[in-house]
């Protein structure tokens, strides 16, 4: 299990992150891979599930946090928001080529899902591939930001499944979108206001699938935020824990 805590103080906001990951209870390595650059007023967050069913999933998130995180003194420096979502992309396409690289190599195919949360005082920038989730804690109540990139869930909004139907359906864990499975890829864009009191949280479908993500807003709000995310990592390893497990979570408070 990886743990880890920051707390950034500047004179508008003060971000306090952590972030936590676990195989779980069945699979034998954990093919998750996790992100947190801070400075300042600045915050890069990831979460990266490798796709357990392909070859070389941990390599591929990893790939694709490691070219992040080189890419993080640039994307902290940039002049505004619109340089800085454009510094992310670059690095996701280079995550992406170089998985789909890593996979022609090996003569089978890779890949990994991705959500990014970009932070820059008082706005934020999403990025997103696949099914990991960025939420939004808020008031006591739990949004999800992000739109599953599944073929269900593709059905779902079209109207030809309802939600249960897609709930049991065969190929509910499908992707239609992943870095490095196929030469073209779609990011998803998302930006908004940060808001002081606020909690955002990444994690990859074997957190969510698991736990009880209605409960999530008492337990963040009731204790410390690494303390939070044990207690959650801790009630879906009481369970199945059928997947590895990944959150990151960070709590904005106004100064």
């Amino acid at each position: 299990m990886m743990s880890c805590w920051y707390s950034i103080w500047d004179n508008i906001m003060r971000y306090e992150i952590a972030g936590i990951s676990d195989k779980g209870n069945v699979r034998p390595d954990n093919q998750d891979s996790i992100l947190m650059c801070c400075e300042g007023d600045t915050a890069l967050l990831a979460v990266a599930d490798g796709m357990g069913g392909l070859a070389c999933g941990k390599q591929a998130s990893q790939l694709a946090v490691d070219i992040l995180r080189a890419a993080w003194p640039d994307i902290q420096c940039a002049a505004d928001m619109e340089e800085a979502s454009a510094l992310l992309e670059d690095a996701i396409y280079e995550a992406h080529r170089q998985i789909f690289y890593l996979a022609e190599s090996i003569g089978e195919r890779t890949g990994s899902t991705l959500s990014v949360l970009f932070l820059k005082g008082r706005m934020y920038r999403i990025k997103q591939i696949g099914d990991s989730r960025i939420y939004c804690v808020r008031r006591g109540k739990i949004e999800q930001l992000t739109v599953d990139q599944t073929w269900c869930n593709m059905m779902v909004q079209t109207g030809q499944l309802d939600e249960e139907q897609a709930a049991r359906h065969r190929m509910r864990h499908f992707l239609v979108n992943a870095l490095g499975v196929s030469q073209e890829l779609e990011i998803a864009d998302e930006q908004g206001t940060v808001r002081g009191g606020e909690c955002y949280l990444l994690c990859s479908d074997g957190f969510y699938n698991e736990a009880a993500v209605e409960n999530v807003p008492e337990i963040l709000y009731r204790q410390n935020l690494a303390q939070a995310l044990e207690e959650l990592l801790s009630d879906v390893l009481r369970g199945q824990a059928r997947d590895n497990v990944s959150v990151v979570a960070c709590a904005v408070s106004l100064l």
